[in-house]
């Protein structure tokens, strides 16, 4: 049946319990060889997601599909799979979906993007569509393809746009086992089907596929002279992870645990290819050993890694790359202090913190002597983990408008990413703090970690140093926007910044945009508008957790203090029972500390607030492994909020942004403003709404803004 002028088109977005599910994935299977293998999981996924838009015949049949993917970090919108049967293509199928598509997206997002191979067909439909080509990339397929990445702007002014783009091109790195890479040399069968999924151009531009050198060694035990010829050089393609020696061969003997007592010589190699991966400070490792698989969380727990399906890395790939930035998880065991330095321990920092390939001797000793001469202007704080230094930092308070920081350096390791979004986000909560208007990075030898934590804090670089606003402003949308081209006066070197801020606030106001408004908010954090429509509550937690999640105070009160592990977390998670289901995202949350065991001072009192970002409702083992990343909760504290049953589901919420106020509210003030607002006494046994009125009283005391 072909297309027909009288032909109704319906348009539908489904859920993972459509009964047109089964149509989808196999119209996908049928398509395989240019959409690239998408597993069952996946489709799941995004239909729970509402991420698959359908089309429907007269008959009420599928006759194609879009599946796209949202990427938060740089609101973009990207397509994953455009499919129309064959029998329907050039009746306006495709462009229905693609139009549904921008009508769905084009208040929240900056815009829409997919990858496409330039020798097919399929490319040139993108320019009728509206597309632009932006530029290419390389392809992944064994015939060494060009990929043209299309872009459609939904037009608006773009605060983020440069820095977004910057980021996008830190990919993740996944080293993939022998058995995987086997499998994608293969023409395409039931055997490696799973594995070809890691080739879909979508991927690409977030995920790069690695090797270690012992696939060499793989190849090499092939008896074929010709593949082994074929073979190598399709590894030539893959990036090559490598470690040092020493380094990998300890972690060898710390796997061999995992491993069986006699060796074969796969064995051995995939012991090798494994411990390079993880010396070399890779996360993720992709195998379909199931032997290795069944002992993941063993070998997580153990060396950090992620051992993970084909699958899991198509799955979850917008996860793996929040996860791949932040790994709280590894401070576990460590101590960690922060003091500030001490002139004569200028060769020792030095040691640790020169830029060794730009920076002299004496141009590191001169800067860092600047900032200990002027005690008045400057605070330079040295980090320890463990005795050992891992990171510098000094501030600058000449300018009362701005908090300067001359010095930022990180030691080389795992850590580093995770500290320095910590220290940032430490230093604009001072800066706002203290009433200064912009945090400004100077330092001129800052590592590729330092910069993709600034970019992803919102930070922009302006001749050679960057820059974010930060004033703490609690005020209506209009007046914010009105305060920010106050700034552009004050600062003109910066005015176009401030505006286009501005334009932002305007645009999201007009368009009754909560998500591109509330996106503007956090971006000039700890800022707070008022008419951002978004819920507010009130969550009782117990000193044990609050400890342990963002009150340091209570903290020092503890014999041990809160866990290592959390020291520098920038968002979290809070696991409880899932009734009442109150909770919501995206949504504010102030913290009320209850008494709880312990006899801890301070408690009975709102202490922070924070941002809700995710609400989660599932059983407790698959909570548990989608946020063990944070490094908040040991498997038997999740456990005992199911009540120790596997099959309860329980809820989980994500948040970030914290801010501690310098003026807790103490219960005898919150009974009687509870009394005022609510007409109610106070009682706080589970999360409670609260109106945004009672929010920003709470919030403002809690600050000491009266």
């Amino acid at each position: 049946m072909g297309c027909s002028g009288g032909q109704l088109l319906k348009v539908i977005i489904i859920n993972e319990d459509s009964a047109y599910l089964g149509d989808i994935i196999k119209l996908g299977n049928e398509n395989s060889s240019t959409l690239g293998f998408l597993p069952r999981g996946a489709y799941l996924s995004y239909a729970a997601r509402g991420q698959i838009i359908v089309v429907l015949g007269n008959d009420n049949s599928v006759i194609g599909y879009l599946l796209y993917n949202i990427k938060n970090r740089g609101m973009i919108v990207s397509i994953s799979h455009l499919c129309v049967k064959q029998s329907h293509r050039r009746c306006g199928v495709g462009l229905s979906l693609v139009n549904e598509l921008k009508k769905r997206t084009k208040d929240l997002y900056r815009g829409i993007r997919i990858h496409c191979r330039r020798d097919w067909e399929a490319s040139k439909v993108w320019p009728k569509y509206g597309f632009t080509a932006k530029h290419e990339i390389p392809g992944r397929s064994r015939a060494g393809s060009t990929l043209t990445v299309w872009w459609f702007d939904h037009g608006h002014p773009d605060l983020f746009q440069l820095a977004d783009e910057q980021r996008l091109k830190s990919k993740v790195k996944v080293v993939i086992d022998a058995n995987v890479f086997f499998d994608l040399q293969d023409n395409i069968k039931a055997t490696n089907k799973e594995s070809l999924s890691l080739l879909a151009d979508w991927l690409q531009e977030d995920i790069e596929l690695c090797l270690t050198q012992e696939i060499y060694n793989e190849i090499n035990r092939n008896p074929d002279c010709a593949e082994r010829k074929r073979s190598r050089m399709f590894a030539e393609s893959f990036v090559k992870v490598t470690s040092a020696d020493d380094e990998s061969q300890k972690v060898q003997q710390a796997m061999k645990r995992f491993f069986p007592s006699q060796l074969d010589e796969h064995d051995e190699s995939d012991l090798r290819q494994l411990a390079i991966a993880i010396a070399a400070n890779v996360q993720f490792f992709v195998t379909r050993d199931e032997h290795l698989l069944d002992r993941a969380d063993e070998i997580y727990k153990c060396l950090n890694v992620q051992l993970m399906r084909p699958s899991d890395i198509v799955i979850q790939q917008d996860s793996l790359l929040r996860e791949s930035e932040y790994q709280a998880y590894r401070l576990a065991g460590s101590f960690i202090e922060s003091a500030r330095v001490r002139s004569k321990q200028n060769t020792l920092l030095q040691n640790y913190f020169r830029a060794p390939q730009e920076e002299t001797k004496g141009e590191f000793r001169d800067r860092l002597q600047y900032c200990l001469a002027n005690p008045q202007s400057f605070q330079t704080e040295i980090v320890r983990g463990e005795n050992t230094p891992i990171a510098l930092i000094s501030y600058n308070r000449q300018d009362k408008r701005i908090l300067e920081i001359p010095l930022l350096r990180i030691a080389q390791g795992t850590l580093g990413p995770t500290l320095s979004r910590y220290l940032l986000l430490r230093a604009i909560a001072n800066a706002s703090k203290e009433s200064r208007i912009l945090t400004k990075v100077s330092d001129n030898y800052l590592s590729d970690g330092v910069i993709d934590a600034l970019r992803e804090n919102g930070f922009f670089c302006y001749n050679g140093t960057w820059i974010k606003a930060n004033p703490h402003l609690i005020e209506q949308a209009t007046e914010i926007a009105r305060t920010l081209c106050t700034y552009g006066e004050h600062f003109p070197e910066l005015k176009k910044y401030f505006h286009t801020i501005s334009n932002l606030i305007h645009l999201a106001v007009s368009k009754k945009s909560t998500q591109v408004l509330l996106r503007v908010e956090k971006s000039i954090w700890s800022t707070k508008i008022l008419d951002l429509d978004i819920p507010a509550f009130i969550v009782p937690i117990r000193p044990i957790w609050a400890m342990n999640l963002f009150d340091s105070k209570i903290a020092r009160q503890d014999l041990f203090g809160s866990k290592p592990s959390l020291v520098f977390n920038v968002e979290n998670v809070y696991y409880r029972s899932r009734r009442p289901e109150v909770i919501k995202a995206p949504a504010r949350i102030l913290w009320y500390v209850s008494k709880g065991e312990g006899g801890y001072q301070g408690i009975q009192s709102v202490k922070a607030c924070s941002y809700i970002d995710e609400v989660i409702i599932d059983k407790p083992k698959s909570l548990f492994a989608r946020f063990r990343r944070l490094g908040v909760y040991e498997w038997r504290d999740v456990f005992e909020v199911a009540n120790n049953d596997l099959d309860r589901e329980i809820m989980a919420f994500r948040f970030s942004n914290t801010e501690l106020f310098d003026s807790p509210i103490s219960l005898s003030d919150l009974r009687h403003i509870w009394i005022e607002e609510s007409g109610r006494k106070f009682h706080l046994q589970t999360p409670r709404t609260i109106s945004t009125r009672t929010f920003y009283r709470l919030y403002k005391l809690g600050n000491g803004i009266i």
